[in-house]
């Protein structure tokens, strides 16, 4: 359902986003942390279209990289 949402023109890039940090969790739950990246990359894509202040979980997102072997 959410990347039916993220289709969705109507939302906002900030909102789209969310969805795609959706995937990248529910990826994450799986273990599939290169697919997960993928989806943060696609958030953060998202992101810079507005403002996008600092947040604690990025810590954690950060690991997740490291764990799909990217930097």
């Amino acid at each position: 359902m959410r990347s039916e949402g993220i289709k969705n023109s109507a939302l906002s890039p900030l909102e789209r986003g969310d969805l795609h940090f959706g995937n990248a969790y529910t990826y994450v739950q799986m273990k599939r942390y290169k697919k997960a990246t993928s989806c943060f990359d696609n958030a953060f894509e998202e992101a810079r279209q507005e403002e996008f202040p600092y947040d604690k979980q990025y810590e954690q997102i950060l690991e997740i990289y490291l764990k799909a072997g990217r930097e």
